[in-house]
Order: structure tokens, then C-alpha cells, then sequence
């Protein structure tokens, strides 16, 4: 059903790829295009195949000529008595542990019976296949620009929290913008008519203008820097206090909970900022985080409490997630925030009440984004499994009379 052809002729020498080339080299495995060579030398044109990978299994369809840097690639050809692509969608049914190095095609995958029906039937399998398959690529990519939205989304909504727009009268001139609006918008939430600038995060100087009744602080000057608390215990010694212990602690670093541990030393409600291992410089990810309760931390991330009825620490931490580390940060490959860069970081600090309404705005509104989130992620599990379901009912004979 399947011939196999050698892939040494075409196999590409050249280690160099780049853009401006037009020839894809290809691997069997997950990663597929490799990149563009101009090694024009006995490309392979002999399409559509089906090429395989003989340690992986992972397989692709390919209607295009290429070359190939994978000595462990097989390329099949269909024979009469089969529609390559009919071929090619039951190899996706196939569920086969490949965890041991060795090479399956000829030893066990060629040896798997499959259901052959006749030559029309396979092409009209073929063709309700992709018809349907069509649909759910499509719906797929409009859940993954809405899911790629969602992080913009809530940094657009923080530069609004910052800039006082957040909690501006709605008869003020200008307009925050539904979820509707703004899916596939390049990172904006609120935007006046014809704006179309990308979304930059706010100036770590705060050259803005800020709001009236609104002050410029620094974070030394509205948080206790707790870092005298912090104690680095390793994996290995947390582990053996663990197999004694008759509680259980979380053990947090730069960017989140790491571990457990058998004690706690602190059990108030901070802040936490990455010193070091944190991405200061990726503006999507958070730096910071809040944490309460009974927990220990280790020296990676720095211990932040706001001083009494001066800041809420939800409302500083949302600023430190949105805030641009370049002139705080130092190092190279890891960079670190020290404790006396960390004091130096300017807030635009409103009065108490309207950092606890602005919080509670931004929570309200990140709740209702999480809500989309997870019904993004579960649509798109929803829509991979209509796929293998279809899949399995085309090589049952369910999925035309």
C-alpha cells in the first residue's frame, strides 16, 4: 500500500538556513521545517508523500517540494490501491509508544493492518474529512487570537488603571473599548478613534502626567522592605525536613510557589518581586505576585508589605507587573533587581480609597478574562478531540453511508 523511498540523494548538506531562501528542509519530527537552504542539488519533487520519522513515529503530509536532514526520515508513496491522504489520516489514529530508541517502520509500523475500503470511497472520506476539518481549523484560529488577546488585554487594562482612566466618569471623553472590539487589536484596550500605536507599558520614570490628587512615590516610601526574613533552604534538605514533618508550608521564589517546606516564617499577606530569575525584560509575564498565609521564601524574590493606610499591596503589585525594569535591572545573562534599585522604582500612588477601587475594578474585570480563558482552552481540547473522534469514525465506516 505504502512504497518507501531513500532520502540520501536529496539529504542537505548545507547547515545554513535563512528566510531569503526559497527550498524548506524538513525533519520527520515535531519541529518539521527546519528552515530555507539554497542547496538547489536534487530536491525532492516526487509530491504528495507522507514522510515519517523512524524513531519518533510523528508523521507529515507534504504537497510541496523540499529537502530533507533527517537520516532517519522515510518518505511513502501511495501505491494504486491507496489515497495518500486517506493514509495519512489513519497514521494519526495510530497510538504507539515510541519511548524506546530504536527504529519502527519496518520492524513494527509497516506490519499494522488498516482498513481499506475502495479507491472512491477513500477520496470521499478524504473529502468530508477536510471539509470538517476546515471548519474547526478555523474556529481553532479565532480561540487562539482571542487566547494570544487576553495577556494584552490585561495590560492594556492596567496602563488605564495607572493612568487614572480606569476610574474616570464615564462622560469623560474617552472610551474604554468592549472585548469584542479589541480581539486581534495589536495590544490595545483603550484607544481613541483612528489610534492605532502599539500599547507601551508606562515610563518607569512616570513622565506623564499624572492625575489630580495623585503622587509620585517611591516604593522604599509606601512598602517595608521585609527581606530579612528570606532563607534559602536546597530541594535535597527540604525534602528529608519533609519526610518528618507534620505540616506542610509553601516555599516561594522569584516567580512563584517552587516547593514545600516543614515551617513557615512569615504569615502575613506581602508582596513578592523577583531579584534575580525573574523576565523583568518580558512585558506579558509578571514579576510580581501576592502571598498570604503561612509560607517561607527563599533570597530569590524580595519580601514587600505595604505601610498601613498609605498603599494596598494588590494595587502596588498590579503596578510592578506593568512597570518597565530596564534602568532598575543589572546583569547580563540573569538579571538581577537589587534592593537599593528596587526603592528607586517610581508609583503613581493615589489616595487609599481609589487604590482599593481601582483593585477591585481590576480584579473584577481579570476574573471575568480568566472565565474567557478557560473557556478558550477548553474549546480548543473540545475541538482536538471532534477531530480524533472524526478521525475514528472515518476508519470505523461511520462517516459515509
Amino acid at each position: 500500500m505504502l512504497r518507501i523511498r531513500a532520502t540520501h540523494k536529496i539529504y542537505s548538506k548545507k547547515h545554513q538556513y535563512s528566510n531569503e531562501y526559497e527550498i524548506p528542509v524538513l525533519t520527520a519530527g515535531k519541529s518539521f521545517l527546519l528552515g530555507y537552504t539554497n542547496d538547489t542539488e536534487n530536491i525532492f519533487t516526487q509530491t504528495p508523500v507522507i514522510i515519517f520519522d523512524d524513531f519518533t513515529t510523528d508523521s507529515k503530509f507534504v504537497d510541496f517540494h523540499f529537502k530533507v536532514k533527517s537520516s532517519a526520515m522515510k518518505i511513502l508513496h501511495a501505491t494504486k490501491i491507496a489515497n495518500i491522504k486517506f493514509v495519512f489520516y489513519f497514521m494519526q489514529t495510530i497510538q504507539y509508544r515510541s519511548d524506546t530508541h530504536k527504529r519502527y517502520w519496518i520492524s513494527e509500523y509497516a506490519k499494522l493492518p488498516i482498513p481499506l475500503p475502495p479507491i472512491e470511497v477513500q477520496k470521499a472520506i478524504v473529502e468530508k474529512l477536510e471539509n470538517a476539518f476546515a471548519h474547526i481549523d478555523e474556529a481553532v484560529r479565532h480561540l487562539k487570537a482571542v487566547q494570544t488577546n487576553i495577556p494584552r488585554l490585561k495590560s492594556s487594562l492596567l496602563h488605564c488603571a495607572f493612568s487614572g482612566k480606569l476610574t474616570e466618569s464615564q462622560n469623560q471623553s474617552h472610551e474604554v473599548q468592549t472585548l469584542k472590539s479589541v480581539v486581534g487589536v495589536e495590544g490595545e484596550f483603550e484607544r481613541k478613534e483612528g489610534d492605532t500605536s502599539p500599547f507601551k507599558p508606562p515610563h518607569p520614570l512616570i513622565k506623564t502626567e499624572i492625575p489630580q490628587g495623585w503622587e509620585i512615590k517611591t516604593l522604599g516610601e509606601v512598602c517595608e522592605i521585609l527581606d530579612n526574613m528570606r532563607k534559602p533552604i536546597n530541594a535535597d534538605e527540604r525534602g528529608q525536613r519533609l519526610k518528618k514533618a507534620e505540616n506542610r508550608y509553601p516555599y516561594y521564589g522569584a516567580t512563584g510557589q517552587v516547593g514545600y517546606i516543614d515551617d513557615y516564617l512569615c504569615d502575613f499577606e506581602a508582596i513578592l518581586l523577583g531579584e534575580d530569575g525573574a523576565p523583568f525584560l518580558e512585558f506579558m509575564k509578571n514579576k510580581a505576585y501576592i502571598v498570604s498565609g503561612k509560607y517561607w521564601v527563599n533570597n530569590h524574590a524580595h519580601i514587600l508589605k505595604t505601610k498601613e493606610n498609605i498603599a494596598n499591596n494588590k494595587f502596588i503589585c498590579h503596578f510592578l507587573n506593568i512597570l518597565d525594569y530596564t534602568p532598575y535591572v543589572s546583569g547580563t545573562t540573569r538579571l538581577k533587581l537589587n534592593q537599593s534599585s528596587m526603592k528607586q522604582i517610581k508609583i503613581p500612588l493615589p489616595p487609599l480609597e481609589t487604590q482599593n477601587q481601582i483593585v477591585q475594578i481590576l480584579e473584577s474585570k481579570f476574573a471575568h478574562l480568566e472565565k474567557l480563558a478557560q473557556f478558550v482552552n477548553a474549546s480548543l481540547e473540545n475541538l482536538q478531540r471532534l477531530k480524533s473522534s472524526l478521525l475514528n469514525q472515518a476508519f470505523k465506516g461511520e462517516l459515509i453511508c
